[in-house]
């Protein structure tokens, strides 16, 4: 089912909570809200539920407009961040409670709690309670019930929070499978950028009650389109340069060629550098200043005289065994072309 909202906006008191968003879903996609705390995203997203009414603006599930619809007659899926599990209920009646209420008969409910457990692998579990369950459990239970009722649309919020780092991971894969299994409209609100990088079809990333950016995970880390994005999705090295005569100066000997006027934000991704102890006549000359080892990388900040803040690189592992905390080096950039340039705002 295709989803669109046009212009929503919503007021909590004299704070503008949502700012004309607006954002189109397509039948089967799985789309993130990512964002800081407090940005907006699950107040969105309970404008889709029908938690919510936007103070103006509309909401289309297909092409029927349900802004002032009920949420429980829009059928819509809904994950909540603790699931909202009954404690006293097993496994099976907590995915059967929506069926129950629907007075669906108990053979047909039966067949189809069956049918959805072992969609998530929990038909083993069906007389357990939640508490007998991890985190990762309780979390494919909560989808389950969603997903039985035939939702037109899967919402989830902040669905992977209560998961330590290693089954998030996992989780989060196996969300994206079993989500594209079904073919379900799928959004998902996050703080956490790996998390829309892992599973995101498409990202909107949100900031201050409005959408700034919409695009796949790779168009938006490669091509940021402002400040906030590029340093929200991943690490990055942000230089304010002036532009003289279609010319940047970004460091000794380091060119750029630009179209634009003014004061530009120029963005450069940890890995887009590399580093020699030669001379080097484009780049930096810095003193390693901290090292990190993330497995096959090594995270590295560099201390530059020239710039105000330490640049941050990512390196293959074994190019930096040897680079330790005050050894000097040389830094340039693999390829020009990586570059992120962003336009500053002229105020008028």
């Amino acid at each position: 089912m295709q989803l669109k909202i046009n212009k929503i906006n919503k007021k909590f008191g004299d704070l503008d909570v949502l700012v004309d968003c607006e954002l189109k879903v397509m039948d089967g996609e799985l789309v993130t809200l990512l964002g800081p705390s407090g940005c907006g995203k699950t107040t969105l997203l309970r404008c889709l539920a029908g938690f919510e009414i936007p103070d103006s603006g509309n909401v289309f599930l297909g092409n029927q407009e349900v802004t002032n619809v009920p949420c429980n007659k829009r059928n819509v899926g809904f994950v909540f961040q603790n699931y909202a599990l009954f404690p006293h209920l097993t496994v099976a009646k907590n995915v059967d409670y929506g069926l129950a209420v629907r007075s669906v008969p108990s053979k047909k409910r039966k067949e189809l709690v069956d049918k959805t457990l072992a969609l998530v692998g929990l038909n083993y579990l069906d007389n357990r309670y939640p508490k007998q369950l991890s985190g990762g459990q309780q979390q494919r239970v909560a989808l389950a019930r969603a997903l039985i009722l035939e939702p037109k649309i899967l919402l989830l919020d902040e669905a992977f929070n209560a998961l330590d780092a290693k089954l998030r991971i996992s989780m989060q894969i196996e969300l994206r499978k079993l989500v594209k299994k079904v073919g379900i409209t799928t959004i998902c609100v996050t703080h956490d950028q790996i998390e829309a990088l892992t599973i995101s079809d498409r990202i909107a990333i949100m900031n201050q009650g409005r959408i700034d950016q919409i695009g796949t995970p790779s168009d938006i880390y490669e091509r940021p389109n402002t400040e906030f994005v590029a340093e929200f999705l991943g690490t990055a090295n942000i230089f304010i340069r002036k532009v003289n005569n279609g010319v940047v100066q970004l460091a000794r000997g380091l060119e750029l060629s630009t179209n634009y006027n003014g004061e530009v934000t120029i963005v450069v991704r940890p890995e887009d550098f590399y580093i020699t102890s030669e001379n080097c006549k484009e780049g930096w000359i810095g003193t390693v200043a901290f090292k990190r080892l993330l497995g096959p990388t090594i995270e590295l900040e560099i201390a530059v005289d020239e710039v105000e803040n330490l640049l941050r690189l990512s390196i293959p592992r074994r190019e930096g065994e040897n680079l330790n905390v005050g050894k000097q080096v040389n830094v340039s950039l693999t390829d020009k072309k990586n570059l992120v340039v962003i336009p500053h705002k002229v105020e008028l």
